[in-house]
């Protein structure tokens, strides 16, 4: 246990030495907001299942199995028999934006 917080101040160390030598850059990434199934339901301002219904199709969404945690491309993936997977939405912000267009009869582009 020792070794291994021994081994990460080390990494650490040589790190913020590359770092403060110009030897290396810290480049930002800038991550889109995401929500579960039940806070986009909340922002488009329908019930849980008709936001699962609009949003099921849309290639931005990633569902996760909360058996496996493994990606799940479809709700009917087979665990077990007998047994009902469920699944974790991970939903961008930009997905939401697109479908509470769509409802109002905008175009996607128009945004």
């Amino acid at each position: 246990m020792r070794r291994r917080k021994n081994t990460f101040e080390e990494r650490a160390a040589a790190l913020k030495a590359r770092l403060n030598s110009g030897l290396a850059e810290v480049v930002g990434i800038e991550e889109e907001l995401t929500c579960d199934l039940k806070q986009a339901a909340a922002k488009i301002g329908v019930s849980y299942s008709t936001a699962r219904r609009l949003l099921n199709a849309d290639p931005n969404v990633r569902r996760y199995s909360g058996t496996t945690g493994q990606q799940a491309f479809f709700p009917g993936m087979a665990l077990k028999r007998h047994q009902r997977v469920r699944l974790t939405w991970i939903i961008p912000e930009s997905s939401i934006q697109r479908v509470i267009l769509k409802m109002r009869g905008q175009r996607l582009d128009a945004a």
